[in-house]
């Protein structure tokens, strides 16, 4: 008897169950990372001039690219990031953003999961996302839908406003800072 391949959104709902109590914007996408080609094609230009470099030595950014590299050379059905982002610069933030970008126009049959607490670290590709508070699915569904002020609010458990430039989120915090 075969079994069925779960969803993205299947396994998702499967690593809520699992989640902390930390409040979690998460986002799945039909997203293709690095390009890839036939075996023996020349590797993605950003990569290949790593390849002689050591790990240890690579930045944040770098080690990004390498890791999520290394995770497509076994052509998976599901691409899982937790928090890829994490300790990045602006500029290797802004460039691991273009590069999945850029992956979700090359391999859209691709899924991936990435869970951010941050809006500006989605792709334009994301159109689908779920929030998580304290472990239980608070809302999910189409980006434009969920992707909201009243939404991010419950979630955060703090006045936000959301906004979209360019096909990117970015989410403000109403709280009032003391003088």
């Amino acid at each position: 008897m075969a079994r069925s391949r779960p969803s993205p959104l299947q396994l998702v709902m499967n690593l809520s169950r699992m989640s902390s109590p930390v409040k979690v914007v998460t986002s799945w996408m039909r997203v293709p990372p690095f390009p890839s080609g036939p075996p023996g094609s020349t590797p993605h230009p950003r990569i290949k001039e790593l390849a002689d470099r050591p790990y240890r030595v690579c930045s944040g950014g770098q080690r990004a690219r390498v890791l999520i590299a290394r995770a497509l050379m076994a052509e998976p059905a599901l691409l899982l990031l937790d928090e890829p982002f994490n300790a990045l610069d602006l500029p290797s933030r802004e460039d691991l953003v273009e590069a999945m970008h850029h992956m979700a126009e090359r391999r859209p049959g691709l899924a991936t999961v990435m869970i951010t607490h941050h809006l500006e670290e989605l792709s334009p590709a994301v159109d689908h996302v779920l929030l998580l508070r304290e472990g239980r699915v608070l809302a999910g569904g189409p980006a434009d839908e969920v992707l909201t002020g009243p939404w991010l609010s419950g979630c955060f458990g703090c006045p936000v406003r959301v906004a979209r430039h360019d096909g990117r989120w970015a989410a403000y915090s109403g709280r009032s800072r003391a003088a």
